[in-house]
């Protein structure tokens, strides 16, 4: 494991500098695998510090209003998971298996380390796939003060028809993307109510690595999402807006029943969830459950 910090250098700051004094790491978590981190030491420290790990694909600016805002208390990392664009994966390295979702959650301790964050006293947020990447590393061992996570997945289920775009080459998968955010823009999401889900998930297609979401997609087939819940000690805050469609209410409370220590937190909407004012609502929680 190594982890190679980088002089701040205000220009790539995604914050543009909001976010206080910033740097980059870039942590080796397995042979042939590095991933990049960005940090922010924030302007105070009345917060525990935080690691916030986005979902699927999902690209750094469309948290960049939370982040900015989560760095005015508190140490902030941001962590960029495999299947992301800024991985570095040697070629022997790039297969399914090394896109399991087992392998995403070693990597949030392992980052961790790299970065000099101690885990057990920082909070830990997640979103989609980033939620669910931090409940695998908990089952396998990670503590952390509190988890708040949002949209986790209680299952994996793909409909058929993607189930046959995932066996197709990479290169075809750009033609195909206006389909899929048609898809989505017609039988799963709510655009007329909350048009800024639609936009983040345009964005984040549109930086998407084709050979690592085929991966990855392929890596998630079939993954057994609750098992081991009950190994998870910690306290786990699962935020929830009943008008998301892909991860609701029941979803949520699915998931809440089988963990321990386990809490539904209902929130307006699924643009509420990815403002800034999902901060409050995160400080809440952790003081509550502290």
């Amino acid at each position: 494991m190594r982890s190679h910090p980088t002089e701040p250098v205000l220009p790539e700051d995604p914050l543009r500098g909001s976010g206080g004094s910033f740097c980059e790491h870039r942590v080796e978590v397995e042979a042939g695998v590095d991933l990049r981190a960005f940090e922010w030491s924030g302007r105070g420290r009345s917060e525990a510090p935080l690691l916030l790990v986005a979902g699927w694909i999902t690209i750094v600016d469309s948290w960049a209003p939370v982040l900015a805002r989560l760095a005015q208390t508190r140490r902030v990392i941001y962590l960029e998971s495999r299947e992301k664009a800024s991985a570095g994966i040697r070629p022997e390295a790039m297969h399914k298996d090394s896109f399991r979702v087992e392998c995403l959650g070693r990597d949030i301790a392992t980052v961790a380390s790299g970065a000099g964050l101690t885990l057990e006293d920082s909070v830990l947020v997640g979103s989609s796939l980033g939620a669910n990447a931090i409940l695998e590393g908990l089952k396998q061992g990670a503590r952390c003060r509190a988890a708040f996570l949002i949209g986790p997945n209680a299952e994996f289920a793909f409909p058929l028809w993607s189930r046959f775009l995932m066996r197709l080459p990479p290169m075809a998968y750009g033609p195909l993307v206006p389909l899929v955010l048609w898809y989505l823009r017609r039988f799963r999401l709510d655009v007329k109510s909350e048009p800024e889900q639609y936009e983040r998930y345009r964005r984040t297609a549109a930086g998407a690595d084709f050979q690592r979401l085929k991966l990855s997609a392929l890596a998630l087939e079939g993954y057994q999402v609750i098992k081991g819940f009950e190994n998870i000690l910690d306290s786990v805050g699962v935020a929830f807006a009943s008008s998301d469609h892909l991860h609701g209410e029941a979803n949520a409370r699915r998931l809440v029943d089988v963990l321990p220590r386990g809490t539904a937190l209902a929130c307006p909407s699924n643009a509420f969830l990815h403002r800034p004012d999902v901060v409050d609502e995160i400080d809440r929680y952790v003081k509550m459950v502290s």
